[in-house]
């Protein structure tokens, strides 16, 4: 017969494994973490209720034609959000992805966008709306509903 000592920790052990694999999971928001990133991003934390500040686009996700995941995360692909409603894209690549390089007017709103949705906020760049969830380092534009895509950033400054 085992002593007591030795019965709570067998049993305890894997429950706090458990418990720990629960936790890290569930620290993943809008699906991002550096642990699926090609390359590291510095993410700072910030208001969950605020678009201001400077992001990252590391990710795109298309979900509808022909699904696929592109990982942007080694390029710099910068969204500048200002105070004045005033959008600033500027990126390292060529490539065009959604927005070029340039200034767009943009408005962020309570309020979700598509019935059923997880975002609770709207995000209008130029003549296009996005729906808009933020959690403290990430940002998740959603327009899948309307087959478009699905952009992940992560909050820099």
């Amino acid at each position: 017969m085992e002593d007591g000592k030795t019965y709570r920790f067998k049993i305890a052990s894997p429950m706090m494994l458990c418990f720990c694999l629960m936790l890290h999971a569930g620290c993943e928001t809008n699906g991002l973490s550096n642990h699926n990133l090609e390359c590291k991003v510095n993410a700072v934390d910030g208001a969950q209720d605020n678009v201001i500040g400077k992001w990252r686009l590391v990710k795109l996700e298309e979900v509808f034609y022909n699904p696929k995941v592109t990982d942007y995360s080694c390029y710099i692909i910068i969204y500048h959000f200002n105070e004045e409603g005033k959008l600033l894209v500027s990126s390292n690549i060529e490539e065009n992805i959604i927005y070029e390089p340039g200034e767009y007017d943009y408005s962020f709103n309570i309020g979700t966008l598509y019935e059923g949705g997880e975002e609770n906020y709207t995000l209008k760049i130029s003549s296009i709306n996005w729906a808009c969830g933020i959690q403290e380092s990430n940002m998740a534009l959603n327009n899948a509903p309307v087959d478009g895509p699905k952009l992940y950033f992560v909050r820099i400054e």
